[in-house]
């Protein structure tokens, strides 16, 4: 088949994915990448305590900021373009990244790769991801990037030993967790490798050490000192245990709850895929990504934090290990597989993809598309939401004055810390009366419907009345509610 036409087929659909997915999923999509890249390049936007910190490196934030230095230099730089370019940035690479797995895919198993096209563009989770700018997303296509160019047989290994390397020591470098999904890998590249002192020192040290130092240039350089953004990391979330401010889970979370919502209805052919990797091609690659997988997920189930999109690194080797259930197959038995599977689960993951994409979540994406067509001269925002609820400035996309509650950890060891959101539920309206007089001017409040019956007094008292209701979601929860609300200030 063409290749032109395979990456044509994937970037399609991914680009289509930009447009098709409109709803929010988790606050790093925006606050950790998009929001840092807009500042970069426009010079205004909220940097959380992480970039305070240093824990995170600039490295994928910069590379969103190439396509808005591009919008700005030719003054595209609408609130539109600013909004889906860095999207359409990330399917573009997402697109690449399935074209390399497919390749790597018939590589191995002799130009068979009609299941693993379909698993691709089928997997509802990777369809709702694959074009957000998470780092994972990111982090899932630069594993793709180094499989496909990882030597799995000898002659591979003397011919191209350390072009794959450039990719992890980079994931590593963004995350350094990606460390512990690599590191069997590069054991299992180091025993084969028939020059092992020649490949440790020439490759792993001396790529190691490149990426290394451009990294930490360019993490030097924007935040203005000397910076080892995975260090900090590491201390951050192991050493000070930070991630567990924001939820814990269960040891067994990722087998029960966040694989099976992961693959969806490709669990089963999953399932399969590894049962025969166990008992039918033992030292085959389909036992070497499963023993990875294991091995990864049981690292991060000591992890108090979980969450699914933590699995997206894995992604292409779950597909790996699913598609290897059908490579033994013929073309025309799996052509027949494909019939017979086509119906039930593109029916079931167009389904589970239109509800998450299109329903559920929406409010706090489509009030940003209303605030950002308001008159900024006049406006002043207030979010009363949980912190990072919605997108900021990379969707508002001009210099105005906004608030919202911060959720920021503790860092100085108090028992009983609160963060500034626990405060303001506690009660709502006597922190509004604390922190607002009538002399403060706020134009737009932004909250969600749930907490109006809170508030309803300050609101009547200093005439705010309701502008505008967005549906957010069936299924509220919590301090979330089933529509997001603008009240503004009559005068």
């Amino acid at each position: 088949m063409n290749p032109w036409l395979v990456l044509s087929f994937f970037m399609s659909i991914r680009l289509c994915m930009v447009y098709i997915v409109q709803t929010w999923f988790v606050p790093d999509e925006y606050w950790q990448t998009v929001e840092v890249a807009h500042k970069i390049v426009f010079g205004y936007g909220h940097e959380t305590w992480e970039w305070t910190l240093g824990i995170r490196s600039y490295i994928y934030p910069a590379f969103l900021a190439t396509i808005l230095s591009v919008l700005k230099y030719f003054h595209l730089d609408s609130v539109n373009t600013v909004v889906h370019g860095p999207r359409i940035l990330q399917a573009v690479l997402s697109a690449v990244g399935d074209y390399c797995f497919l390749r790597w895919y018939r590589n191995q198993n002799g130009g068979h790769g009609l299941w693993a096209s379909f698993a691709l563009i089928t997997n509802w989770f990777w369809m709702y991801c694959g074009s957000r700018t998470l780092i994972n997303t990111f982090e899932a296509t630069l594993n793709t990037f180094a499989l496909n160019l990882f030597p799995w047989n000898q002659n591979k290994i003397q011919k191209s030993p350390s072009k794959f390397l450039w990719f992890v020591a980079t994931a590593c470098m963004i995350r350094p967790t990606a460390v512990i999904i690599w590191l069997p890998l590069c054991i299992y590249h180091f025993l084969l490798s028939y020059h092992k002192v020649t490949t440790v020192v020439k490759d792993y040290i001396l790529i190691g050490l490149i990426v290394i130092t451009a990294g930490t240039m360019l993490d030097t350089y924007f935040y203005g000192k000397i910076t080892f953004t995975p260090l900090h990391f590491l201390q951050a979330n192991i050493m000070d245990s930070i991630n567990v401010f924001y939820g814990t889970h269960p040891s067994l979370w990722y087998i029960v709850v966040g694989i099976p919502v992961v693959l969806g209805c490709h669990l089963i052919p999953f399932l399969l895929g590894a049962f025969r990797a166990l008992t039918h091609k033992r030292g085959s690659i389909e036992m070497v990504l499963l023993f990875v997988s294991v091995w990864t997920v049981a690292v991060l189930s000591f992890v108090p934090h979980k969450e699914f999109r933590f699995l997206l690194p894995l992604f292409p080797m779950f597909v790996y290990i699913e598609s290897s259930f059908l490579s033994h197959w013929s073309r025309k038995a799996q052509r027949s597989m494909l019939l017979v599977a086509t119906v039930g689960m593109v029916i079931a993951n167009i389904a589970l993809l239109g509800y998450f994409g299109l329903i559920h979540q929406r409010g706090t994406l489509d009030v940003m598309k209303v605030l950002s067509d308001t008159n900024h001269r006049h406006t002043n925002l207030l979010f009363l939401m949980p912190c990072h609820s919605t997108p900021l400035y990379s969707h508002l996309h001009m210099r105005i004055q906004v608030r919202f509650l911060t959720c920021e950890p503790d860092f100085t060891g108090n028992p009983h810390y609160q963060d500034e959101a626990d405060i303001f539920y506690t009660n709502p309206e006597k922190w509004l009366l604390q922190n607002y007089s009538s002399n403060d001017t706020v134009s737009h409040i932004i909250i969600y419907d749930s907490l109006y019956p809170k508030i309803k007094n300050f609101f009547n008292q200093y005439n705010y009345k309701l502008n505008r209701s967005l549906f957010h979601t069936f299924h509220p929860s919590g301090r979330v509610g089933k529509y997001v609300e603008i009240y503004t200030q009559q005068y």
